[in-house]
């Protein structure tokens, strides 16, 4: 509850901490659609370290494809290079997204996952 519901953003990113630590991805993922930014990269940061990526690479996915902020994307995108399975957001971005430095890291990734295609 502290992750949606706290005024203070330093408490709401300790509860997305705790989340974590007990893996608790569904209830981690409701910090995504956190006003304040450095929370949701945060929150991106931590699905990427549970390495779990049935779990994680699709909030991570939708983070790329939908968050408003080029950091919160970037970041998205090398946690999902780093999970292994980014294949469709990679190329996605790749492609599509509007910030360069997403493009460029997207392109980075390409080649590792085989997708020479999307070159």
């Amino acid at each position: 509850a502290a992750l949606q519901r706290d005024a203070h953003a330093s408490v709401r990113g300790a509860a997305a901490a705790q989340l974590a630590r007990l893996r608790c991805v569904v209830e981690l993922v409701r910090g995504l659609a956190d006003p304040h930014v450095p929370l949701r990269l945060k929150v991106v940061g931590l699905l990427g370290d549970l390495a779990d990526p049935d779990r994680c690479a699709p909030p991570l996915e939708n983070a790329l494809r939908a968050d408003p902020d080029d950091s919160v994307r970037l970041a998205a995108l090398d946690r999902l290079g780093r999970l292994g399975d980014p294949a469709r957001a990679v190329d996605a971005a790749a492609t599509a997204d509007a910030a360069l430095p997403v493009r460029e890291l997207a392109v980075d990734w390409l080649a590792p996952l085989d997708r020479p295609r999307a070159l």
